[in-house]
């Protein structure tokens, strides 16, 4: 059986669709799908055309402290180890070759409709599968996690 894979792609791949991957796989495991399905994530930041500067930074742990900080806290608290997840850029291949894609935040879905048009038809908003009015939009680095819970 060939392994269907589930992409999350937002701006940057650096908190929120790293984490959602991280929790779909984590979910997978828990259900015992984990031989049929693995999800990972993407960035559109540095390839979409009205996006084309790459991020500053590859990976949560090389922003300043004061912007880090918050996410770090909430990552500790819930044991989440995202050290080895580095930004990577979406590419037509991964775009083509996956199951699934599910973009965090509508500016990101209309990117990806631009990019490949070819394979808008698995495209998807996440919070489109509940509430198509709400999205998942960057965290603003001054408000924590803790205050959001």
């Amino acid at each position: 059986m060939k392994l269907k894979t589930i992409v999350y792609v937002d701006r940057g791949d650096i908190i929120r669709a790293p984490l959602a991957a991280y929790y779909t796989n984590y979910k997978l495991i828990e259900y015992g799908l984990k031989a049929q399905y693995i999800a990972f994530s993407r960035r559109i930041q540095g390839v979409a055309p009205d996006d084309p500067v790459p991020p500053l930074f590859d990976r949560i742990y090389q922003y300043p402290p004061d912007l880090r900080e918050p996410f770090m806290v909430w990552l500790e608290h819930h044991n989440i180890d995202m050290s080895g997840h580095i930004s990577t850029p979406i590419d037509p291949e991964t775009a083509r070759c996956t199951t699934c894609i599910v973009a965090m935040d509508r500016k990101t879905l209309t990117s990806l409709h631009s990019l490949y048009p070819d394979c808008a038809w698995k495209m998807n908003l996440l919070t489109g599968f509940i509430n198509p009015d709400f999205e998942i939009s960057d965290p603003d680095p001054e408000i924590t996690f803790s205050q959001q819970e």
